[in-house]
This record gives structure tokens, C-alpha cells and sequence, in this order.
């Protein structure tokens, strides 16, 4: 530990566990949500939703992102319908709204559709390696060999 290290927020710091990707998948739905969050004042809502709606997806994003642990096979599921619903609800509207909503409302939409489709992928590859037990199991030289 150097003497830099309490000077650097968790969600920076790296951390180690083979197989397991919620750190990426925390990042991707708290980006999401600040860009989401920035957009309401501005455009009224990423969605065609309410405001209402649109702060709700805001705090469910950020609370996923708060209790994401590598303990949690269930919650990683959940965490990649969130994202694959968010993606489909995004794309939607996006490609609904193109030519009729502003670019900038268009750019914010693919940039929440691009964060949400990583956070997926993610999730998906931390849930498979859950079920079949390789979470914070180090690859072994030969082990696909037979």
C-alpha cells in the first residue's frame, strides 16, 4: 500500500477477482446514470416516460450498482435484465426519436445504449462464470485440453 492509496475512491481501485466482471457492470450503470440524470433537466427524460419514471431508473441504476458483489448470483441476473430492458427501451427510442429529436438527444441515447450494452455483456460473462463455479478460480494451463 502506498501512500496514495486512501486518496483513491473504491470504484478506481482494482481489484483482482478472476471471472468476475461486476466492477465493469457497476461503472457502466453508474455512468449511465449520471448521463441519464444530466439529461433530465435538459430533455425532460432519455425515455418516452415521465420524469417521475425517468429518476426512478436514475436511483435503480445507482442502487444495482451500489450492492453488485461477487457473492450474488441472483443479482447478477438482475443486473443483466436491467441492462438488456435498458438497451431495448434506449435503442427504441432512439431510433424512434431520430430525425423527429434533437442530435444531442440522440447522442446521449446511443452513449446510455453503448454503456447499458457493455454492463450486459458483462453481467452475462460474471452470471455464466458463477454457475459454473470459476468466480475467482485462476485459469489453469491446460484445462480445455483433453
Amino acid at each position: 500500500m502506498n501512500e496514495t492509496d486512501w486518496q483513491t475512491p473504491d470504484f478506481m481501485k482494482k481489484k483482482n477477482i478472476p471471472h468476475y466482471y461486476g466492477d465493469s457492470v457497476r461503472n457502466m450503470f453508474i455512468a449511465s446514470a449520471v448521463i441519464y440524470a444530466i439529461a433530465l433537466p435538459l430533455f425532460g427524460s432519455l425515455l418516452p416516460l415521465s420524469v417521475y419514471v425517468g429518476i426512478g431508473i436514475v436511483l435503480l441504476l445507482v442502487f444495482l450498482a451500489g450492492i453488485t458483489n461477487p457473492h450474488s448470483q441472483i443479482l447478477m441476473f438482475i443486473n443483466a435484465g436491467v441492462a438488456g430492458i435498458g438497451v431495448y427501451l434506449m435503442q427504441t427510442a432512439a431510433i424512434s426519436g431520430f430525425g423527429v429529436d434533437s442530435t444531442a438527444l440522440f447522442v446521449l441515447r446511443q452513449m446510455v445504449v453503448i454503456l447499458l450494452l457493455i454492463a450486459f455483456y458483462d453481467a452475462v460473462k460474471t452470471a455464466r462464470n458463477m454457475l459454473i463455479g470459476k468466480i475467482g478460480t485462476a485459469p489453469q494451463p491446460g484445462e480445455f485440453s483433453k
